[in-house]
């Protein structure tokens, strides 16, 4: 699956873009971006030359989250494999589990703990590798407001199950891999008020934006729907205390559309969970959590329609091409990476794909 990505720069331009033969990925590990230029080799500058990895208002980046930290409970299965940790603004933070549709956890504080090869790698490259097993893992870095468990965030029911349904991969050891049968993560859209995820639950199609501010919250549009679902907000602190915020506030318009109306439930098996009847007129719902006694009008905010964000690298920067001089039928043209560019990001070689021509 390719994703939308926030961060797609205009092409790099060469007097021989024309040239046969290969196109080009760049990535500043964090960022891809498809150019038609040949293959390229250089060498990288001056490790100060770099801004941090993480621009300090990017809308999101991918990463593993390790949560085994979380609790007792928690060890030893705990992780998200593939995450997308949102930045919400106010120093709040999301990840978002695309595989199993749940928010794996949100916290307040500096993002996620430098543990992966991109961080590590990306100011001083070449001295680092990414060591085996489940050892070092990039962890939120703050303080957490919520988690959850290893098991669906959106399931089909009134029924909840505290389980993963997939099977182990590649051992038992291991965390569970890939989609669920029944649920199907499709794209994250940036938008001009922050990104919006787009997903299918029993093939109902369901947007979300998660917020901070006054009061960290979530925003839905679901789409109608003939079977019952039941959204798992968030666990329970394990040694039966509150956790860090009221009880989720929520609400939802066309209400008349509905067969039952949509209650929460503070479930016996330790998890705070909303259930979501049958309906079959589009829905709006929002819901709120915060540590104060009165949440504040927020869950009157519904996900309204979002126009596109503005281009985020919008300056075009050009850069050297050395064409090859062999006659043969394959022929290699160097392209210097383009190093010298305004966001101070450091490029590198990802990937190399062909046209058809």
């Amino acid at each position: 699956m390719v994703l939308p990505d926030p961060h797609m720069n205009p092409p790099l331009h060469s007097p021989h873009a024309a040239r046969r033969i290969p196109c080009i990925v760049f990535a500043s590990l964090r960022v891809l971006t498809l150019i038609a230029l040949p293959f390229l080799a250089a060498t990288a500058p001056a490790a100060d030359k770099w801004a941090p990895w993480i621009e300090k208002d990017s809308p999101f980046f991918s990463s593993s989250l390790d949560l085994r930290d979380a609790g007792p409970k928690s060890v030893p299965m705990n992780i998200t494999p593939r995450g997308l940790v949102l930045n919400l603004g106010h120093d709040y933070w999301a990840c978002f589990d695309t595989e199993l549709l749940r928010v794996s956890a949100i916290w307040k504080g500096k993002g996620v703990t430098p543990e992966a090869l991109g961080p590590l790698s990306y100011q001083e490259a070449g001295n680092f590798k990414t060591l085996g097993g489940q050892d070092k893992l990039p962890k939120p870095d703050g303080t957490l407001i919520l988690t959850n468990g290893v098991y669906p965030g959106w399931q089909v029911g009134e029924r909840i199950s505290l389980e993963d349904p997939r099977e182990p991969q590649p051992s038992p050891e291991e965390p569970g891999r890939g989609p669920l049968k029944d649920a199907k993560f499709k794209a994250v859209r940036h938008t001009s008020d922050g990104v919006v995820l787009e997903y299918e639950v029993a093939g109902t199609a369901i947007q979300e934006q998660i917020t901070a501010g006054e009061s960290v919250g979530r925003r839905f549009k679901i789409a109608p729907c003939a079977k019952a679902l039941t959204l798992v907000v968030a666990r329970k602190n394990e040694d039966g205390t509150d956790v860090p915020f009221t009880w989720v506030s929520f609400a939802g318009a066309s209400p008349n559309g509905l067969e039952a109306p949509i209650t929460s439930i503070s479930d016996a098996k330790g998890v705070f969970a909303l259930y979501v009847p049958p309906h079959d007129v589009a829905l709006d719902l929002s819901l709120s959590f915060s540590k104060a006694r009165s949440i504040s009008d927020y869950p009157s905010d519904y996900l309204s329609d979002k126009k596109p964000a503005p281009r985020r690298w919008p300056q075009e920067i050009a850069t050297d091409i050395t064409p090859s001089n062999d006659k043969t039928a394959y022929v290699v043209d160097t392209v210097a990476l383009p190093f010298t560019n305004p966001w101070k990001r450091n490029v590198r070689l990802c990937d190399i794909a062909f046209f058809k021509d």
